[in-house]
């Protein structure tokens, strides 16, 4: 059996003749850049996130950056993030001119420590970015209460968290504004690049509006310094189109998270993440499937050669471990993690029968290791 960690030719060709259709539409028009599609992507998906504004980006990246911009974020300002996560999170920060400083994670959920937050806080600390992992929020609540009480911006990195819930609420309803990266390999994914910034805030809205098109208001007027970070008027067509699926696929990513919690549950070299029976706090929606293993490596090996495909994420790196930036960070939880951390399939074309075969082989594996 060969199992692939990703399946984008059967995410294009499940809905080709409507993918067609919709190119054809508006390449027919000549809608291509900040047209009437857009602007109803930006609408459903304000809509399904129940939140005031959303904002199609180029990316999740510059996302990050004008969100940052928007909240007054630059030169000399610190931003407190994990460094259990992509370099995007921390470049962001770095290319507006302020400093990453780097939190732990906690080993429950494998998320950013609150108590780790607070212990980096300074007087120069501006903002609080934290990063929902895998599909997965933080603590919002108590990350807001930390922000509330020392006058901190919160830019939540929900670049994997579409569709996630914490208390009931999407990303972005607890920070200032949040972010969503529509790459390829996202749960609503697009044929490229592309994200989304989202927030509750007008003055803050009105801010990402602009950055987000030169600078330029509704009338087109330049107001202030901005870039090109447009969402492709096509991409955001795409991405409407698959948004009405989204419910779908988040519940089949859950019934497989179900699955692998079950049947993996009593192996004691591996260490699990929070499965989607349970009911506290969050409502996970299995971005990623990322445990902890003993012999890691081998055990990725072993699968490899019984024909299942396994990631580890960002190359096996925290930010902080990449040694070209000569960044440093006192955090012994998050490199714990990332000796141990790899990632099973869960798209949405996996069948149960191949959820199993993959739980059989690594059970297999831990009784001869």
């Amino acid at each position: 059996m060969k199992i692939n960690f990703f399946e984008y030719k059967k995410l294009y060709n499940e809905y080709k003749k409507d993918f067609q259709r919709i190119f054809d539409d508006v390449c027919s028009r000549g809608a291509f850049i900040l047209q009437e599609d857009l602007q109803d992507f930006e609408n459903s998906l304000s809509k399904f996130l129940n939140i005031k504004y959303a904002i199609g980006t180029n990316d999740g990246t510059n996302a990050l950056i004008i969100g940052l911009l928007a909240n007054d974020i630059n030169y000399g300002d610190e931003v407190i993030l994990p460094s259990h996560t992509y370099i995007a999170t921390a470049a962001a920060i770095k290319l507006v001119g302020a400093k990453p400083v780097f939190a732990d994670i906690n080993l429950k959920d494998n998320l950013v420590s609150v108590e780790s937050i607070k212990k980096k806080i300074t007087k120069k600390t501006k903002a609080i970015m934290p990063v929902h992992v895998n599909g997965r929020i933080c603590d919002m609540k108590k990350i807001k209460a930390v922000a509330s009480a020392h006058k901190l911006k919160i830019i939540e990195d929900g670049a994997q968290s579409i569709g996630a819930k914490f208390e009931d609420k999407f990303t972005g309803y607890y920070g200032d504004c949040a972010t969503i990266s529509f790459y390829p390999a996202k749960i609503l994914g697009c044929f490229g690049d592309g994200g989304a910034i989202l927030t509750n805030n007008k003055s803050i809205y009105t801010k990402l509006y602009q950055l987000r098109d030169h600078g330029r208001d509704t009338k087109g007027d330049i107001k202030l310094w901005g870039t090109n970070a447009r969402l492709d008027n096509l991409q955001a067509a795409f991405l409407n189109f698959k948004l009405k699926n989204l419910k779908k696929d988040i519940n089949k990513r859950r019934r497989i998270a179900h699955i692998y919690d079950n049947e993996l549950n009593s192996i004691t070299n591996l260490k699990l993440i929070p499965g989607p029976k349970f009911k506290k706090q969050n409502y996970d929606v299995y971005q990623n499937y990322e445990i902890c293993a003993e012999n890691r490596d081998k055990l990725k090996n072993y699968l490899e050669r019984e024909g299942i495909r396994t990631l580890i994420q960002w190359n096996g790196k925290a930010v902080h471990q990449i040694k070209s930036l000569k960044l440093k960070a006192d955090v012994p939880n998050t490199v714990h993690f990332f000796k141990r951390c790899i990632m099973l399939p869960i798209h949405t074309f996996l069948k149960e029968k191949e959820v199993m075969y993959i739980c059989k082989k690594i059970k297999k594996f831990y009784e001869i290791h």
